[in-house]
This record gives C-alpha cells, structure tokens and sequence, in this order.
C-alpha cells in the first residue's frame, strides 16, 4: 500500500484548528495527507466551526451515548443531559464547577464516568475502514478506549505524548492511588500493543525508553520557515518598542504574563516607550481581558486564524515573550514538553525572552541552542534586566535572532519534518 492512500483514524483531546497548542501541532503534521483519508474522534470542547475542514473530512465527536456515567449515576446522567438538550443549555457555569470540585475530592473522572464504544461509532469506523490508529493521551479513561477500540478492529496503533501525564496525573483527591496504580498498568498496555511510539521531543523520548523500554521517535511542531520569515526585517513603530505573546492563557503561563505587564507597566511610568500585546484565542481574551488591560501599555487582541497574519504578527515585533510559570504543576507538566509556538517563534526572525524554570525541556533547549534570551530564575529584577537588555542591546537581538532563524530551519522544517512523521507512522503496517 502507498503511503498516500492509507487511511488513519485520529483519536485526540484536540481537533484540528489553528488556535490550540496541539490543534497547531496536528494541522502542521498531517497537512499533506488527504483530507478523506484522514479522520477524528476527540473529546474537545472547542468550537466546532473553528474546526479545520481543509485537513479532515470526518469528525466525530464524543457524546452521551460514549461519555457515560457509571451505574446508579447512569440513570441520573441520562435523565440531566436530556433536560440540558431540551433547555438548550448544556452545560452552565455552576454546574461545571461542581463538577470540577467533585472530581478533585474524587481523585479523577473514571470514578464517576467512562468512555464507551457505542454502536453508532462502530459503525462510522467501520464506513471510514482506517487502516491505522493515531492517538494521544491524557487521561485512563482515553487509555481504555483506545484498547478498547483496538481490540474490536485489530488494526495497528500509533502513541504520541504530547506532554507527561505521570508528573501531572492523579496526585490528589479519595481514589487518587487507585488510578495512578491503573494509570499506570494499563498504559503500558497501550505501548506494548502500539506499532510505533513517538514523543514531543528528545528529553521525552529518552525518558520514556528508560523507564518502559521502548523504543521512541521525537515529533513535534513544524513550521514552513521561508514563509514565516518573510516579515522579519519590517519593524513597526521605531518609536515604540513592541513585545508579543501568542497562544493561551492558562496554569502553566499565567503568572509569568501578570509578572511581564507589571514590568512593562512600571517601565513606561519610568519613561520608556513599551508595548505589550498578548494574543489568545477568544474564550480566553474575554475572560483575561478587564484584568490584563487596566494599563494602556497592555493589549490584548485574538489569535488570527490565518498563518499569514500570524507571522505577520511574529515578525514585525520588537521582542516575543514566551513564558512557563514556575509552580510544582507548571514544571510537572512541562518538564519534557516542547512548546507547539516555538517554531512559530524561531522562524519569525524575531528575537525571543523566554521565562521559565531550568527544569524544563523548552528552557534546556533554548540555553544549549542559543535561540532566545533565557530567565531561568523566578526574579522579577532579572525578568526585568532581561528585557532592558534586549531593549538596549541590537547586537545581542540580532544574535539571537539569526540563530533561532538557523535551528529553525534545522529542526522544525515542513519540508523535512512532514516526511519523516508520514513515513514513520506507515511503518506501522509493515511491522
């Protein structure tokens, strides 16, 4: 068989789109194949219309009929989501909060609800007949599912970890033990019936082999640098010294944000000209909004959906702020990760301050490749030094520009990258 003509089902928290970290990720890496040979079952939440129809014909999201609450709670869950459709209300703001503090006491949602195959996806797979499994997980419930899945149609599986859900997982709540123990268990389940096995970078990947022995390939983002760069030498405003953030806005960056505006604001109140424009995608930018934009120096705006404008954004900035926050759970989270903007930023030719713990992977590949200004300490006043550094310093941000331009180029490259990803995912049909 071809390598273009196999089909792959995607099974994913994240659907394609250009506004999510792995929504990004997952448009960049699978853009060459067809669209009709490519579908998705996902358990996001996002916005169907945003959903990317250029990159994946079939969608198909998870609803009553999978997601269902364990037996009694099953007769009272049926009877609340037809009221939900019937009110047209699905699910309110109340609700979603006490629902989020009963599985913090519980310890995880596998307690309460599980996800099932119902006959209805059955037989929307076996329409599409893929020949491989894609997946990414999070969460034992999506651990089981896959399983599930890939014992009822026997075909091959292809895992990829995005970020690392053992530092992350079931660490608090009544039955937190319980599912860390079957976290555990049933995920090396998954890796020992999985084909080929991938990871978001070399430090991940490194570590996941030393502790399951298996062997695993890095992928993560990749980016079309000639077309990302094109803006790069086309400043804005020589009068203003303009700093950008790109992406959401959650537990993992938000104090490193609140720490930035609080410096640019301070430093425009000392007589410098800086402004600090944060780009998110809507839910975000409404909710942040009122909080982030009490100082004039600070605007916040959405992402663009469009990559053009995007790296229109990037490349004529003064300076991109990327930032990991330094809590337990932040760390936790990010330690093997590697960021889905980063390709973005290095291709924008643009240079970059980067505030994070040393902890991390993104942090260690930035200070070992040189590709941006790292503040690796929880300080404020080097945060603070930093930025009047590179407000100062043309000769360190061409530096440091140029070289990210290069790793860029090295590491990242559509080209290359989208390549490489489709032949070893086709591997799987051959072992």
């Amino acid at each position: 068989m071809s390598d273009n003509n196999i089909k792959i089902l995607l099974i994913t928290s994240s659907t394609f789109n250009s506004y999510t970290g792995t929504g990004i990720l997952l448009t960049n890496l699978f853009r060459i194949w067809s669209r009709e040979n490519l579908a998705m079952i996902h358990y996001d939440s996002f916005n169907p219309l945003l959903y990317d129809k250029n990159i994946c014909a079939n969608y198909y999201g998870l609803d009553i009929e999978e997601k269902r609450f364990i037996w009694p709670l099953s007769i009272f869950g049926k009877k609340h989501h037809d009221r939900q459709l019937k009110s047209k209300n699905i699910t309110s703001t109340g609700n979603k909060k006490i629902y989020t503090l009963l599985l913090k006491l519980l310890g995880g949602e596998e307690i309460i609800k599980k996800i099932t195959v119902s006959s209805k996806m059955i037989k929307w797979i076996e329409k599409i007949n893929p020949d491989i499994i894609y997946c990414h997980i999070s969460s034992l419930n999506q651990i089981n599912f896959i399983i599930k899945l890939h014992s009822i149609f026997k075909i091959p599986v292809v895992i990829h970890i995005m970020d690392d859900p053992f530092n992350a997982m079931y660490k608090k709540g009544l039955f937190s033990l319980f599912l860390r123990y079957y976290f555990f268990k049933n995920f090396k389940k998954l890796l020992s019936i999985s084909s080929i096995r991938m990871g978001i970078g070399e430090k991940m990947c490194k570590h996941y082999e030393h502790m399951f022995h298996y062997s695993f390939v890095p992928f993560s983002n990749t980016i079309e640098t000639n077309k990302w760069s094109v803006f790069k030498d086309r400043k804005t405003d020589k009068k203003i010294f303009n700093i950008v953030y790109a992406g959401t806005i959650n537990s993992k960056n938000i104090n490193g944000l609140e720490i930035l505006c609080k410096i640019v604001g301070g430093l425009n109140l000392e007589g410098l000209t800086i402004q600090f424009k944060i780009y998110t995608f809507q839910p975000r930018l409404e909710y942040y909004r009122s909080s982030y934009e009490k100082s004039k120096s600070i605007i916040m705006d959405e992402v663009p959906n469009n990559d053009d404008e995007m790296a229109y954004i990037l490349g004529t900035a003064d300076l991109l702020f990327l930032p990991i926050d330094f809590t337990k759970r932040s760390i936790d989270r990010m330690r093997y990760s590697i960021y889905a903007k980063i390709p973005a930023y290095l291709a924008s030719g643009t240079p970059i301050l980067f505030f994070g713990p040393s902890e991390i992977a993104s942090i260690e590949y930035a200070k070992k490749e040189k590709w941006a200004y790292v503040v690796d300490k929880n300080d404020k006043n080097l945060l603070r030094d930093g930025l009047l550094e590179l407000i100062s310093n043309t000769k360190l941000k061409d530096s440091i520009s140029k070289n990210a331009f290069k790793i860029a180029h090295r590491d990242f490259e559509a080209s290359n990258v989208r390549q490489s990803f489709r032949r070893t995912i086709s591997e799987a049909i051959r072992k």
